[in-house]
């Protein structure tokens, strides 16, 4: 995933309900911002997901399998978590 992946397109900026902008700006900047990173969020969840299936479930049978510790902790330095 690509930090590009996380970005509100400008449609969905424009619908944003702005017909308070011209009187209420800060509010206005307040809800994209709050929409984006709801985005951003979600996305994130999202590549954890992903990455612990790829990593937990083995291909062989579809069981799952323990993700070895050192690998967890190498992926959340990767993320920054960590």
């Amino acid at each position: 995933m690509k930090a590009s992946d996380t970005v509100m397109p400008f449609s969905q900026i424009e619908a944003i309900d702005l017909k308070n902008a011209e009187s209420n700006f800060t509010d206005a900047l307040y809800d994209v911002a709050r929409e984006q990173a709801e985005i951003s969020f979600k996305a994130g969840i999202k590549e954890i997901v992903e990455w612990m299936r790829r990593e937990s479930i083995a291909p062989e049978d579809g069981n799952y399998r323990p993700i070895s510790p050192l690998k967890w902790q190498s992926k959340l330095k990767e993320w920054g978590i960590e």
